[in-house]
């Protein structure tokens, strides 16, 4: 985790401190907002549809061959 804690720990903090529910709120939030922007169709002011897909991740391996060129 960014703080230094694992995954142990921010779970059990979580626990003690009843924010399981605020965490179950958001993961419903983000699954809703998933499908939405999913059925949507972007265009811009000249009405052709903008590719609002997430790129792929560049593996680990391409990343290191970039930086050190």
């Amino acid at each position: 985790m960014q703080n230094g804690s694992t995954p142990e720990q921010e779970a059990q903090h979580m626990m003690e401190h009843n924010h399981i529910g605020a965490w179950m709120n958001e993961i419903r939030r983000n699954k809703a907002m998933t499908l939405v922007v999913n059925k949507a169709t972007v265009t811009d002011a000249n009405g052709a549809t903008v590719d609002i897909s997430v790129p792929e991740a560049a593996a680990p391996e391409a990343e290191d061959a970039e930086a050190g060129e």
